[in-house]
């Protein structure tokens, strides 16, 4: 018996044995907990930024591809600027360092399968609202084809054509580059400065809302997205055009005047103000123009035409005989 029960006391443990097994056993299980935890929270952390930066540059994608065919033509000298349709304007209502507002042109409409000639012309306009959280949220509105005249008002965010792009946005804005190199915060291609421009280039910036709570001196500040485009579109200006085309067909600048642009406006006009219409051969612009070509179009319908663009463009336009309405750039909608 007594040497059973020395064989016990050899093999057992002793009280501060199991304490320290405890000790360790809890330590270890502590560090695994938190090592566990803080890779949880990387994850989520890491999971959450690739969420925000994948939302972030669809924005940024949606945008470009508009501004990326943004068109403008130029302004005729004599032209009322209140019937002249093409713009490009951008200005801030509520940020500090940009626009955050914008409307324009773009030619990024796709027309749906049609038997009638739809443009590709579309009007766009983007602005931001604050929201009770005190985010912003961004609206982008669109419709077809150019307007009557120029109109300096921003569409209503109730408009059934405006739809929501972002919501949550922390800030947004947007600057855009001259020809000189200078980033400007505004834009406004019918006013002077600015008159029959389009900028260089655009830098769009935006950051979104996080929802951490906490001290404002612990919060992160917002991760700043950017995104810098080159406009691929220069104003388009008709009379220069036409000019030169006549100057080459004609065998140069003297020629080209005395064939019809002698008047500054593309052809003749009788004395009502019509199209006076003369024989000749196709590259004389008061020659008869071929059925259902732009010239016909207008000449056919040049109070229509010179009320909703101006006598110039219309001008322009009827010395267009062998172009077709069907790939005219512009909507004839009359003439459909």
């Amino acid at each position: 018996m007594k040497a059973t029960s020395q064989s016990s006391a050899v093999h057992g443990f002793t009280l501060l044995e199991v304490l320290a097994a405890i000790f360790l056993t809890s330590v270890i299980t502590a560090f695994a907990v938190g090592f566990y935890i803080n890779l949880s929270d990387s994850s989520s952390r890491a999971t959450e930024v690739m969420r925000e930066g994948i939302r972030a540059t669809a924005v940024l994608n949606r945008i470009a591809r508009d501004l990326d065919s943004a068109t403008l033509m130029v302004k005729a000298e004599e032209a009322d600027p209140l019937t002249h349709p093409w713009y490009f304007v951008a200005e801030s209502d509520f940020a500090f360092d940009g626009a955050d507002r914008i409307k324009f042109i773009s030619r990024n409409h796709k027309p749906t399968a049609s038997s009638t000639h739809t443009s590709d012309l579309i009007q766009v306009a983007y602005q931001t609202t604050p929201e009770e959280d005190e985010t912003l949220s961004l609206y982008r509105w669109i419709s077809p084809a150019l307007p009557e005249g120029y109109d300096g008002s921003f569409p209503s965010l109730d408009d059934p054509q405006s739809f929501i792009v972002a919501e949550g946005l922390s800030s947004f804005s947007m600057q855009f580059l001259t020809s000189e190199g200078e980033w400007v915060e505004q834009w406004d291609s019918t006013q002077l400065e600015r008159s029959g421009q389009l900028p260089m280039g655009i830098r769009i910036n935006l950051s979104l809302s996080t929802e951490e709570e906490g001290p404002m001196d612990q919060l992160e500040e917002p991760r700043l997205y950017s995104r810098h485009l080159n406009l691929r579109n220069t104003p388009i200006n008709l009379e220069q055009m036409l000019l030169a085309k006549m100057e080459a067909e004609n065998g140069g600048p003297r020629e080209a005047r005395r064939g019809g642009l002698g008047n500054e406006e593309g052809i003749d006009l009788d004395g009502d103000g019509e199209p006076d219409v003369l024989s000749g051969d196709s590259n004389n612009p008061n020659s008869p123009a071929a059925p259902g070509s732009v010239a016909d179009c207008i000449r056919k319908n040049w109070d229509q035409c010179s009320t909703r663009f101006g006598t110039a463009n219309c001008s322009q336009w009827s010395t267009l005989s062998q172009s077709q309405v069907s790939s005219f750039g512009i909507d004839l909608s009359w003439c459909q």
